[in-house]
């Protein structure tokens, strides 16, 4: 019989924290679920220790590889999701832990209200070094993944422009560890990680989920424990001349998955500015992501940056590389002095209600 739950989840060099985690899913109360881990072309000693946990799971742990790491993620979430059997898919990152009644609570949420999507909208996080792969109550810490949240459970707006808006306005939660998912909803709608992109690879996921979804369900129970590690890569910061060009690309390639999947939509094709708003916002967070990737988390100059990614896109964008270089380098520096602008003129709003109020 299928289970109940597949959690999945990629792997790569995390021989260090696997164990922990997995060690939080066998403790699990609700305990009618698979695991799938795809390894991503670990080089340490990752797949030796996820070995060792095969036999602990009587069956339930099943694992794969991709013999090279394409450099993000995408491939493997998307390896594991393609091997999953579940009503119910929760994607983790294999260096995260489980609170132990995590999964008994999203799956009684999802049966009992028939919601295609359980949103997770709060966690706890904690920092860990090699020494501490498991936390203590006392270096928990409570984060909110969303500038909204719920006090008890609440479901989503059914209308999908309101759910683009709040996708757009931070809302909704950009990471997939916050989503359970039923599997039927990602397999008939075609919902998977855009496999090139080395950013917003969840980020796309996640609004593709809550684009689709017939009804999501966002819950206040904090039951996902992130992992902060100051050598992964989503701290990994890199020179200008590493990370403008391959960004770029990465951002060029989410726009066009992001693209195509709203085209084929029978809502984004009636209302073509909800598709103009999230192509808007997944343009910003992927240029958000390279300001964040520099190494001194600031874009060089026009010329620079324009020198940066001309060899390396020209040719990739054709005939007129070289123009289309120039208008992304033009475009995102003018929306980056623009923003400067609205928050000098926000602080300069903030110091007059003070002058006045005093």
């Amino acid at each position: 019989m299928a289970p109940a739950v597949s959690v999945v989840m990629p792997m790569y060099n995390v021989e260090k924290y696997v164990g922990a985690c997995l060690e939080s899913i066998l403790n699990q109360t609700f305990q009618d679920f698979e695991v799938i881990v795809v390894d991503n072309g670990s080089t340490d000693n990752s797949a030796a220790v996820l070995e060792s946990y095969v036999p602990r799971f009587g069956g339930r742990l099943k694992t794969s590889r991709i013999e090279k790491n394409s450099g993000g993620p995408s491939p493997a979430y998307n390896k594991a999701v393609a091997l999953s059997r579940g009503k119910y898919v929760f994607v983790m990152d294999s260096d995260d832990l489980l609170m132990n009644n995590a999964l008994e609570i999203l799956y009684n949420f999802a049966e009992k209200n028939d919601a295609d999507v359980v949103n997770m909208d709060r966690s706890y996080v904690f920092f860990s070094d090699t020494e501490k792969p498991f936390p203590t109550q006392e270096n928990l810490r409570l984060n909110l993944w969303s500038k909204r949240v719920v006090d008890k459970a609440a479901f989503e707006p059914d209308d999908i422009g309101e759910r683009v808006k709040n996708i757009c306005g931070g809302f909704m939660g950009r990471t997939a560890w916050q989503k359970f998912v039923r599997r039927d909803l990602l397999m008939e709608n075609n919902i998977t990680f855009p496999e090139n992109a080395r950013i917003a690879h969840d980020t796309v996921w996640a609004a593709e989920v809550f684009c689709c979804a017939r009804k999501i369900l966002t819950i206040s129970a904090p039951l996902y424990i992130y992992r902060e590690v100051a050598s992964s890569i989503s701290h990994s910061k890199k020179p200008p001349q590493e990370s403008i060009p391959s960004s770029m690309k990465s951002t060029l390639y989410v726009l066009n998955h992001v693209d195509k999947f709203l085209a084929g939509q029978k809502f984004f094709q009636e209302n073509p500015q909800y598709h103009w708003a999230l192509l808007n916002y997944f343009e910003r967070i992927c240029l958000g992501d390279l300001i964040y990737l520099t190494q001194d988390s600031a874009l060089p100059a026009e010329p620079e940056f324009f020198g940066i990614l001309k060899p390396e896109m020209a040719n990739t964008l054709g005939e007129y590389g070289a123009t289309l270089v120039y208008l992304l380098t033009a475009s995102n520096f003018a929306r980056s002095r623009l923003l400067m602008a609205s928050q000098r003129i926000a602080e300069l709003e903030n110091q007059l209600k003070q002058i006045q109020g005093s």
